[in-house]
């Protein structure tokens, strides 16, 4: 099996795991809520059941995500890591403030992501950051290495690997193209895209018409 199809079988695995643990969360803030009377958490409480509340459902919001891996090559970006949790910080952690959420972000990036994004927003500091930023930034910082002419033209390149069954090929056809974006290229950006195959320059690239 290759190595995308690997991926594909752990993201399956996963969502059905995160589906039972989002069960859990919900049963978790109906017994906050019953508790509390109102459900309302505040990171300007300092202590009292506001604050234990708010310490458990990041726990149990954290545990219920994995860490983020950039690993460009393998289609591990910080985009598709947060489209897969992002019912978590919309539905799930709608309750925390904004500040709240993105130190339930941090919990989930490793030091050395931390420090490049620390690097990289300066002489701004991260903790100023909105949530909103916060994932403009990280999506940046930590997105595909390729071009958009690079991803078409691979795009145009996809064959069947011997290797391959057919839901395999299917998706990472799907996935091709996904990346290649057709809904956004336009009639002049496809003919220079054409034109541009076809120079002495990418002489090894050119696409041969019988």
């Amino acid at each position: 099996m290759s190595e995308q199809a690997n991926i594909v079988q752990l993201l399956a695995k996963q969502q059905e795991q995160f589906a039972q643990q989002q069960e859990l969360l919900n049963k978790l803030t109906q017994i906050i809520a019953g508790q509390q009377g109102v459900y309302t958490v505040s990171s300007s409480v300092p202590g009292g059941e506001s604050s234990v509340a708010k310490a458990h459902l990041m726990e149990s919001l954290a545990n219920s995500m994995t860490d983020f891996h950039y690993e460009p090559d393998s289609g591990l970006l910080f985009e598709s890591w947060y489209n897969r949790f992002r019912h978590i910080f919309e539905r799930e952690a709608s309750a925390l403030d904004d500040a709240d959420k993105v130190g339930l972000l941090w919990r989930k990036m490793s030091n050395h992501i931390h420090e490049c994004f620390k690097n990289f927003v300066l002489p701004k500091q991260p903790q100023n950051l909105s949530l909103a930023d916060t994932i403009k930034n990280l999506t940046c910082l930590f997105g595909r290495t390729e071009t958009q002419v690079s991803l078409r033209y691979n795009c145009l390149q996809t064959t069947k690997k011997e290797s391959e069954d057919f839901k395999e090929y299917a998706s990472r056809v799907s996935l091709q193209c996904e990346l290649f974006k057709l809904g956004d290229l336009t009639t002049d950006q496809f003919k220079c895209f054409i034109i541009g195959l076809k120079t002495s320059q990418d002489s090894d690239k050119k696409v041969t018409q019988p």
